[in-house]
Parts: C-alpha cells; structure tokens; sequence
C-alpha cells in the first residue's frame, strides 16, 4: 500500500505544480533570437514587450546557451541587450516617480 501511495504522489506531483517544460532546440532557439532581437530593435517603445516577458526571454537565452552552443556569442549579446532594456526601464520608473535620490542616497548610506 506505501508503494502503491509513493508511486501515485510521484505521478501526480507533476500535474499538481505544473508541467516541466522541455529544453529548446537548436531551430527554436535560432528562431526566438531573430525574432527577440527584431522587437528590440523597434523604434516604438511601447511596442517593446513588459517587464516579465523580457525576463523569461531571458531565462530561454540561458537555456539556448547549453543548447546551441556554437552560437554562444549570439546569445549573450542577446542577453545583453535583453538586460539593457531591463535596466533602462527600471532607471526610467526611479526617474519619472522622483526615487533616483532616494535610491542613490539609501545605497550611499549601505541600505542594500
């Protein structure tokens, strides 16, 4: 009966919290990155996608980096652009809500 349980919470953890999604492949990965690179080169940037969206690019980047190797540089400039907007649009929110100082001011004082 204890087998019987453990063999139905191994087949059903899955389901419960959700499906592990598979690494991408090489086709996949080459795809995403002309395409993610197209978007960021748009010159409208409300046409750029939300924050979240460019993290799990991010995330796939990494996983395209153990998949595709020969292609490593591709991907980290990929990376590094993807982290960029990221970084430009978190300067820009502390910007506009006037938290620059506050940031600059915390972080000077080690409230890190």
């Amino acid at each position: 009966m204890k087998l019987q349980l453990l063999i139905l919470t191994l087949v059903l953890t899955p389901s419960v919290f959700g499906q592990i999604e598979p690494a991408p492949n090489v086709a996949q990965c080459e795809a995403n990155s002309r395409l993610w690179l197209a978007k960021l080169e748009s010159p409208v940037v409300a046409d750029l996608p939300d924050y979240w969206t460019l993290s799990s690019w991010v995330i796939n980047v990494g996983d395209c980096l153990e998949v595709d190797s020969p292609n490593e540089l591709r991907y980290y400039q990929l990376h590094s652009e993807l982290s960029s907007v990221q970084h430009l649009r978190l300067m820009h929110f502390l910007d506009r809500h006037k938290l620059w100082k506050q940031f600059t001011d915390e972080d000077t004082a080690g409230k890190r």
